[in-house]
């Protein structure tokens, strides 16, 4: 598991040539001047008055990597810095400087921890990061990730939601159009349901929106569990197991044992033969008359049993109705307790 302690060393402090550093590929997100507008001027403008207050992460080209033999360094944190630095021309850039020992998995730690509290982020984007993080290393947990970052488990399971956002909805959320409790409401809806909810997303205040979103997600979870099952029968491949398939081999030899290998052959090469395979692979996947037969027999029970539970829950509505109207009828009777 990726493991990055809070005592680590934190590596040497250095002002490095602007020109040895580069991007790298693995990057939390770009810089995106236009989006940014008056942040990234007055950013600009705080660093040509006062220069990089705060140090660019970077790490060390590996030997036998193109750049090395020229001492580059690869950005870890610190892409908005650099790039203000080249707008400016600056000769040189304070530097906190790793090893070139990094994983690619320390990076993306690194890269999530520098931007964790920052306001610039894009939500979306950063429960990408997490994501990616979480799938470089499976046995990686929520978690650990909370533990990573100095949160709870709960924030980190929250963040992640945004990945079952479109990605109309989670530029939405990028560009702050919609607030982040909005954007985890909204992915509890499916992705091509999303567009119809945006103009409320955008209108509405968060916990407003939270308790529709959340009755709609709930009526869609009724719905499907209620249309668990298909109006028409559709058999399932399942393949068989290795000794069945190995059983089933062994009856077929005894039931053409009768037949030499030139007969065997002979039949391979008739048009007979794809009939043959075809029954054979429709076998192994389960889907042999005997096979679909028990499938569809059981398919008829469990609509005679849905069909049968629906009857009775219309049945107890309409008793209920029934019941509700007979007790506003005039001079009915009442309970005992209410006379």
């Amino acid at each position: 598991m990726i493991k990055i302690e809070n005592n680590q060393k934190q590596g040497e402090l250095a002002n490095i040539k602007r020109n040895l550093i580069v991007a790298d590929e693995v990057a939390l997100r770009g810089v995106n001047k236009k989006r940014l507008g008056d942040k990234w001027t007055d950013m600009v403008a705080s660093i040509e008055s006062m220069g990089i207050q705060q140090p660019i992460s970077v790490r060390r080209i590996p030997e036998g990597f193109p750049g090395h033999d020229e001492g580059k360094v690869v950005i870890i944190d610190g892409l908005h810095r650099w790039e203000a630095a080249n707008e400016l021309g600056l000769d040189e850039i304070p530097c906190q400087v790793f090893e070139d020992t990094m994983s690619f998995e320390e990076v993306l730690v690194r890269q999530v921890l520098g931007n964790a509290h920052r306001l610039e982020t894009r939500p979306a984007e950063y429960a990408d990061h997490i994501q990616r993080l979480m799938a470089r290393d499976e046995t990686l947990t929520q978690a650990d990730v909370a533990t990573i970052l100095n949160k709870n488990q709960a924030w980190v399971s929250r963040i992640l939601k945004l990945n079952k956002l479109n990605d109309e909805a989670k530029e939405l959320v990028n560009d702050n159009a919609i607030t982040l409790a909005t954007a985890v409401a909204l992915a509890q809806l499916p992705a091509e349901e999303q567009p119809d909810w945006y103009d409320r997303a955008q209108s509405m205040n968060a916990d407003e929106f939270t308790v529709y979103a959340a009755e709609r997600a709930t009526e869609l979870r009724k719905r499907s569990r209620n249309e668990g099952a298909a109006d028409e029968f559709t058999p399932k491949m399942k393949l068989m197991t290795r000794g069945g398939i190995q059983n089933l081999f062994g009856q077929l030899s005894q039931d053409l044992a009768d037949y030499s290998e030139a007969e065997m052959e002979e039949m391979s090469e008739t048009s007979s033969a794809k009939v043959g395979q075809w029954i054979a692979v429709r076998t192994v996947l389960g889907l042999d008359p005997e096979e679909v037969a028990r499938q569809r027999e059981e398919w008829d029970a469990q609509q005679r049993e849905r069909l049968r539970k629906k009857s009775e829950k219309e049945a107890a509505k309409a008793a209920e109705a029934a019941l509700g109207k007979g007790s506003n009828v005039k001079g009915a009777a009442l309970p005992l307790g209410f006379r």
